[in-house]
């Protein structure tokens, strides 16, 4: 319910100027109020498209691909899914160098989970199963509404702020903020901190969870990806790095720390490591 109404005030805010918008040009070409009700109707459509087609948007931007019912991952999803008392999510394949996984959907009869062949790669059974559980979190709490569409609505703005020309910095300087607010008005910063504990009520490995998010981590220092700012909060952990981009002879800091949304992973892994499980483990090599 909390997600639906951040929705609503989401949709208001982006509204009631576009509606002004639409006077004003109503008033100065003689639209008179057709102006205004043009662009309710428009603004209407819009998000009932993004509320249906935002994760397919998501899927083909990284041109995800069904991961077939035989693979052992699905048997995991489906144990998890049961403990978590939540639909069976899709499980999406993205081809990449970068370790990920996030999960996307305007509800849980909806939600989709999608992990990078890197991820798998990197990880054992164990870890994966650990990552997979934390995004069983995202998916019953509502977490995945709002994060997919605020990830569809931004990323128009922010597809050009990885650039490093003068060109591109000039561009994100207008639209990185407003982008970043509509991140930082939809994401708590406090939900991957929930999420990693879910996952160690559902799987009970908080050494394992530890060691996975290390190892992302490290991979992901040892690389600088390039990603859509947008859809940084859709991630386990932040792929972006805080760098500068020099202008005319200076260091200019970048628009990156406006998008994270994620505690500081040594601030995660410390609450991990004094978390005690009392719960059974279960056992993910017999599926």
């Amino acid at each position: 319910m909390k997600g639906i109404v951040r929705l609503i005030l989401l949709w208001i805010m982006a509204t009631i100027p576009m509606v002004c918008i639409g006077w004003f040009l109503g008033n100065k070409y003689g639209f008179g109020l057709y102006g205004p009700a043009i662009v309710f109707e428009v603004m209407v459509l819009s998000i009932l498209f993004i509320y249906f087609s935002s994760d397919n948007v998501i899927l083909h931007r990284y041109q995800a691909k069904r991961i077939s019912e035989e693979n052992h991952i699905i048997r995991i999803v489906e144990e998890l899914a049961k403990k978590s008392e939540i639909p069976v999510p899709k499980i999406y394949l993205a081809e990449t160098l970068m370790p990920a996984i996030f999960s996307i959907g305007r509800s849980p009869r909806n939600a989709s989970i999608v992990l990078t062949d890197s991820l798998i790669n990197l990880l054992d059974v164990d870890e994966l199963v650990t990552v997979l559980a934390h995004e069983m979190y995202h998916i019953k709490s509502g977490d995945t509404l709002l994060g997919t569409i605020a990830a569809v609505i931004a990323s128009p703005f922010t597809s050009m702020i990885n650039t490093t020309s003068s060109y591109g910095f000039f561009v994100a300087t207008i639209v990185a903020p407003p982008a970043a607010l509509i991140i930082r008005l939809t994401v708590p910063r406090s939900r991957e901190h929930f999420a990693d504990l879910k996952s160690v009520d559902i799987a009970g490995k908080p050494l394992k969870l530890i060691s996975a998010l290390s190892k992302i981590q490290e991979r992901l220092n040892s690389h600088d990806y390039r990603v859509n700012p947008s859809h940084v909060h859709l991630f386990i952990l932040n792929p972006l790095r805080d760098n500068t981009l020099k202008m005319f002879g200076h260091n200019l800091p970048s628009y990156n720390k406006l998008f994270n949304t994620h505690p500081p992973i040594n601030e995660r892994l410390n609450i991990l490591s004094i978390t005690r499980v009392t719960h059974t483990e279960v056992d993910f090599d017999s599926l």
